[in-house]
């Protein structure tokens, strides 16, 4: 769950230095809807794809 919310708040903020971030927004509801139905392992390695393509950008803040 913690990996979710660091990817939500590291696209957020990716989003609003105006990055392209429209398909990290469908991993997210993937990684979104995994956690939804328990699918953990599944909803971890998605937020973490989605924090891994983030980090050039969170590095650079």
């Amino acid at each position: 769950m913690d990996r979710l919310t660091r990817a939500i708040e590291a696209w957020k903020r990716a989003r609003d230095s105006g990055r392209n971030v429209s398909e990290m927004r469908s991993t997210l509801k993937l990684a979104k809807d995994a956690l939804q139905a328990g699918k953990y392992e599944s909803a971890i390695r998605l937020a973490m794809e989605v924090l891994d393509d983030l980090q050039p950008a969170v590095i650079a803040r």
